[in-house]
């Protein structure tokens, strides 16, 4: 899974719906791929935005095809960044981030 910024249109056909307590849920249109529907369902922490899980649904929803959680020590990219030279790691041009747009920021699958 990577960071992409999602374009407006695709956004504009996300629904946001609160979900348990203290999550939002971001509910993507079905999409179909060698002949099944399914549905992308992502789940952010309410207080903090950050996906805590995503979700991979039958179309109508009611069946979880797959589904991956984010472990507890959500480590954010500073962390990430200063462990590395800690460890003595020099950055790769090929691994550097691609700069975000004015978009949406959101883990694809």
């Amino acid at each position: 899974m990577g960071l992409r910024v999602i374009p407006e249109a695709e956004a504009s056909e996300i629904t946001l719906k609160p979900g348990d307590p203290g999550t939002l849920v971001l509910t993507h249109r079905p999409h179909k791929s060698g002949g099944v529907t399914y549905t992308r369902v992502t789940i952010l922490d309410k207080a903090t935005h950050k996906i805590l899980e995503h979700q991979l649904r039958s179309a109508d929803q009611k069946a979880v095809l797959a589904w991956a959680k984010v472990p507890e020590g959500y480590m954010e990219a500073a962390d990430l960044a200063d462990l590395g030279r800690r460890q003595g790691a020099r950055p790769s041009p090929q691994a550097a981030p691609a700069p975000m747009g004015p978009g949406r920021a959101h883990a694809s699958m």
